[in-house]
């Protein structure tokens, strides 16, 4: 009788629930669903693949997205930036924005001269906006804020012209 009560006593304790450790082991675990494939494209460029706008600007102009900044080319009032953008649809986003009579081209670069960010609030600095094709990258956009005019009565020697002039050559070349 003591084996009876032994073995009845054991079947009661094994009988309950299975701790919780042991819930689910052995369930066929089904793979999470595949994430949606995004597009880089459709960040970069809007319906009419034009480049979207980003928060950055300079001296108003607001910058397209995809550009990245080169550091070792910049001073205070030139900012270079290179992009895997084509310089055609570059040349679509900042055509609309920069306010200009004087557009230059060399070969395939294109400079937006004394050209004023549509928009601009407050004191409008001029620009000069050259697009570019490069060897290492796509494009080359140069954005160079223009000194303000100086006020009237001031002359400017003409060595300090002479040298402006040949800076601006030798950077052209």
């Amino acid at each position: 009788m003591r084996w009876i009560a032994f073995l009845a006593g054991l079947l009661l304790a094994c009988g309950g629930e299975p701790p919780p450790s042991a819930d689910g082991v052995g369930v066929v675990v089904e793979p999470p669903p595949p994430r949606p494939v995004r597009d880089p494209n459709a960040e970069l460029y809007d319906a009419n693949g034009v480049p979207r706008e980003s928060d950055e600007r300079v001296a108003g102009l607001v910058l397209p997205r995809g550009l990245t900044k080169v550091e070792a080319l910049a001073t205070e009032r030139r900012h270079v930036y290179t992009s895997s953008i084509p310089p055609a649809r570059l040349l679509r986003y900042f055509g609309p924005r920069l306010y200009t009579m004087n557009i230059e081209q060399r070969g395939q670069a294109v400079t937006y001269r004394d050209a004023e960010p549509r928009g601009a609030r407050g004191g409008v600095v001029k620009l000069d906006v050259t697009i570019e094709p490069t060897s290492l990258h796509p494009s080359r956009v140069e954005i160079v804020e223009r000194p303000p005019a100086p006020p009237e009565g001031v002359v400017i020697p003409a060595e300090e012209i002479r040298r402006h002039f040949e800076e601006r050559h030798r950077r052209a070349e």
